[in-house]
């Protein structure tokens, strides 16, 4: 593996639907990336673009996206009641350590913009193989959570 891509490589896409989430109140995995040992390198980002759609009702839908796992890192939380679409852009940095990682808050509403919070950090080991996951979790069982599209690219620097 060379020490760096010169631009973005697309690790995993899709751009339709690629999962619903209904009928369980538990945090549940619609989407797991696999991210191969070393592929970010010490000072690469990814960059994770992502659409959902939840149903319209008061009842909380909380959606993620984690390093690590279904019990990794989240480096996304955003919690929707009636709003019923969310479009988001988040950056994962490595800091010059394959284990150390930062982000924008995780309810920065679409990753990008200012909010009074403090910055998302991780220490998962991107030099073994990981998973990135998306996630969702109701209030409600009832109710609906998808992901409709998501891109995963990868700058390894």
């Amino acid at each position: 593996m060379s020490d760096s891509f010169p631009t973005w490589r697309t690790l995993s896409h899709i751009g339709t639907s690629t999962a619903n989430h209904t009928g369980t109140t538990a945090e549940t995995a619609l989407r797991t990336i696999a991210i191969p040992a070393g592929y970010i390198g010490a000072n690469g980002i990814l960059r994770v673009w992502s659409l959902w759609d939840v149903a319209n009702s008061g009842n909380n839908k909380t959606l993620r996206i984690r390093l690590g796992g279904l019990a990794g890192t989240a480096f996304m939380t955003t919690v929707l009641t009636t709003a019923d679409i969310h479009a988001d852009l988040r950056m994962i940095f490595n800091r010059a350590n394959a284990a150390l990682q930062i982000g924008p808050p995780l309810t920065l509403a679409g990753g990008l913009g200012s909010l009074d919070s403090t910055i998302a950090t991780g220490s998962v080991n991107t030099a073994v193989a990981v998973d990135l996951v998306f996630s969702a979790e109701l209030a409600n069982s009832g109710d609906t959570a998808r992901l409709n599209a998501y891109s995963v690219e990868v700058l390894r620097r």
